[in-house]
């Protein structure tokens, strides 16, 4: 038996060696598996039926695929394809829960599937167009979204000049922000098959003519499943074009400017994901981590089965920051059905939205690092709340939470413009307030005959009369801005109070410091 042994090392290192001639940054130890190994999901998951079209939800805990011709599905085995979906408990273990079918009216007796989730959980992407009568048509992508009953009817996204000349294949993928719309299709334009594409949403929700992402991507065959990881700068996707170790591989790209056609030379993620057999649909969370892919490989329960394999350092995407909480009214407590908006500063540029959860109000973004992001929380008859989480330096992924508690429209509603940044003892409204104040000043134009009180505070620190004068300065400059960007002077009173009216103990700085602070009061509604 010695001898099989050493013939086993011997191909696993001569393996080794052709990958490293393929990609010299491929080691010994990454090919022959000591880093990682695909891993089964098991019966949970896989059946002695097909699996394909592994969606994992950003936050990691719920997992969307494809069951082809399994009995249960919504059109019995005669049933091209039906969606299901397990979710992750929070032991140690982490297991997946037996997967459940996501019903109606999402699946029907067509082919049915999920390309995509959006980091809120509340609108999934996917294959072709329903129509009212549950009917479907084969082409085209659509849109559900989670309701207090269930999911949506799911609605057409509307794409310029969209067609497909491939009859049998099609995929599709949407950005963490909701903004960039990936697609594999063939047009008079492809490289190859199968071309990757991307599209841009517009205003009204609708979305630009697919463009090609260039030769550097697409090759001569089919170029399919993409994935864009939630720093939306790293691209994995399905290849047979590009050399490789099976049928199908998967790759591994960066985008290297907003052309969308600039990308970095793709890079075959090696045979401890790509085997001889098929691969593709290669899907991870926002923390990059782990990845879940569909494979042929000897020893599935199916014809394909769905795996799980860690993210080797080299081939992670970004940090990002996963930020979490609840839309609640302040008031009351209870949850509110709100839009999440967040932007970049200081040009206060719309980066992406989301939604709550309309059961309990919880929302989920995720913003990639390298700059600073305010956001907030809009809901019918409400005040918009604005936070802020600073990305600039982010070096590793990580999680916060923060939930937004909303001030009805009411007279006497108080709400503390937490962002308004002034210098040490100055009065001089910074740049990174903008964002804020025109916020305020739509609140004001969207609301005619809103009246209000801008009420500026400071700590007990130094002499009283100087911190009163302070924050008359400060409110004043407030009031200021808001008659210049075309509010009514009679909608405005501007009064401060310097350090007579604190909220927390002014005994150390860390809660002296939130003293600091310029409210505004609704005097009129």
């Amino acid at each position: 038996m010695w001898y099989k042994k050493f013939t086993l090392v011997a191909f696993l290192f001569c393996l080794a060696f052709w990958a490293q001639a393929q990609d010299p940054e491929i080691g010994v130890k990454e090919v022959i598996g000591y880093d990682s190994v695909l891993q089964n999901l098991g019966p949970a998951i896989n059946t002695r039926f097909t699996e394909v079209r592994p969606v994992i939800s950003p936050d990691g805990k719920t997992l969307y695929f494809a069951r082809q011709f399994f009995p249960k599905n919504k059109g019995g085995q005669q049933d091209e394809q039906d969606i299901w979906y397990s979710t992750r408990s929070n032991t140690k273990e982490q297991k997946w829960s037996e997967a459940r079918s996501l019903g109606s009216p999402v699946n029907t007796a067509d082919p049915n599937g999920v390309c995509a989730v959006t980091p809120d959980g509340n609108s999934l992407l996917l294959i072709n167009n329903y129509n009212p009568d549950g009917s479907m048509v084969m082409e085209g992508a659509s849109i559900t979204t989670r309701t207090k009953k269930g999911w949506s009817l799911p609605a057409k996204v509307n794409i310029l000049n969209y067609y497909n000349t491939n009859k049998e294949n099609v995929d599709y993928f949407l950005s963490n922000s909701g903004k960039i719309l990936l697609m594999a299709i063939e047009r008079e334009e492809s490289v190859g098959e199968l071309d990757l594409f991307v599209s841009f949403q517009q205003k009204f929700g609708v979305w630009t003519k697919p463009l090609n992402l260039g030769k550097q991507v697409n090759s001569g065959k089919a170029d399919f499943a993409p994935f864009l990881a939630a720093d939306e700068k790293t691209l994995y996707f399905a290849s047979e074009g590009h050399k490789g170790f099976g049928k199908s591989d998967i790759y591994y790209s960066k985008r290297l400017d907003d052309t969308w056609q600039n990308w970095s030379t793709p890079v075959n993620l090696g045979p401890n994901v790509n085997t001889p057999d098929w691969e593709a649909y290669y899907t991870v969370s926002a923390a990059g981590t782990d990845a879940y892919l569909v494979s042929s490989k000897e020893g599935t329960q199916g014809s394909r089965d769905i795996f799980r394999i860690a993210t080797k350092e080299r081939f992670k995407p970004e940090a990002v920051i996963l930020v979490t909480g609840k839309v609640i009214d302040k008031a009351t407590g209870k949850p509110i059905d709100a839009k999440i908006v967040y932007v970049e500063y200081p040009s206060g540029k719309e980066i992406g939205t989301a939604r709550t959860n309309p059961k309990d109000g919880s929302y989920t973004i995720v913003l990639p690092k390298g700059t600073k992001y305010g956001y907030r929380a809009e809901a019918e008859g409400y005040i918009a709340m604005n936070e802020e989480v600073d990305a600039i330096d982010t070096k590793a992924y990580k999680e916060e939470s923060k939930d937004l508690e909303l001030v009805a429209k009411e007279v006497g509603g108080k709400l503390n413009l937490k962002n308004l940044v002034f210098d040490r003892g100055k009065y001089d409204l910074l740049e990174s307030s903008f964002t804020e104040l025109n916020l305020l000043v739509q609140h004001m134009n969207d609301n005619p005959t809103m009246e209000i009180e801008i009420q500026g505070h400071t700590d007990n620190q130094g002499d009283a009369k100087l911190n009163l004068q302070l924050s008359q300065n400060r409110v004043n400059e407030v009031r200021k801005y808001l008659i210049d960007k075309g509010i009514d002077k009679k909608r405005i009173r501007a009064r401060g109070y310097g350090g007579s009216r604190p909220i927390y103990s002014n005994a150390k700085e860390e809660t002296r410091k939130l003293n600091r602070r310029v409210d505004f009061v609704i005097l009129k509604k």
